[in-house]
């Protein structure tokens, strides 16, 4: 259910490729993910959408189209503590950040702790980017704030988690420091992408229930 939670916002319709899919779903084969998502659809947490088919006939390599319900949103139970597994970034969306995230926070929080990053410019939808970025910002469990850059953005975004009661993981290359607001937060300070990834993984491992230790 948190797979396609996370591909799509209520009311729109996540793709599921079977084959492609099972070990995101921790299921052996495309037919274990079919029986599951049959599943779902018969307690109706899940809508079949797209004319996709359903039942013991379904050839396992069909992409197909489902839409949670409204009871399938709630099984999940987001509440206070956002989805669990799923990580909002909010950062600086320049050029020099891209080693940062593509080899510090996204393998730290993909890889490491077996969880979902969220960050929008990469989130595919048509929706209105400061729409898309609120839902996002409700779905996560936590949000890791990388201040590097001091873009004001992530200040606003990392103080709306805040508000909802959503842990936040402050971190920013060696030299920046926080505004005076939040100075009182804990602050990973990185030299290096492979050593962000370190330090934030561990963090995430000590302080957010759902992370799991890869292996």
């Amino acid at each position: 259910m948190s797979v396609l939670a996370f591909r799509a916002l209520p009311g729109k319709v996540a793709t599921v490729d079977p084959m492609l899919d099972a070990p995101r779903f921790d299921c052996f084969d495309a037919d274990e993910v079919k029986y599951l998502l049959d599943y779902l659809v018969g307690r109706n947490l899940l809508e079949p959408k797209m004319g996709m088919k359903t039942g013991p006939n379904y050839i396992g390599n069909e992409v197909a189209g489902y839409r949670l319900t409204i009871p399938g949103w709630e099984s999940l139970e987001p509440g206070r503590g956002g989805i669990p597994g799923r990580c909002f970034i909010a950062m600086w969306f320049d050029v020099s950040m891209l080693p940062a995230y593509a080899d510090g926070i996204y393998p730290a929080i993909k890889a490491d702790c077996q969880m979902e990053p969220d960050r929008v410019d990469q989130s595919q939808s048509n929706d209105r980017i400061d729409d898309r970025i609120i839902a996002a910002i409700r779905a996560a469990e936590f949000t890791v704030a990388d201040v590097t850059g001091q873009r004001p953005n992530v200040y606003l975004e990392a103080g709306f988690a805040l508000a909802l009661g959503r842990p936040v993981i402050w971190t920013a290359r060696e030299g920046e420091t926080l505004h005076f607001d939040v100075r009182q937060f804990p602050l990973i300070e990185w030299q290096t992408p492979g050593d962000l990834r370190e330090k934030l993984r561990d963090r995430v491992l000590a302080t957010i229930p759902s992370a799991r230790r890869r292996g």
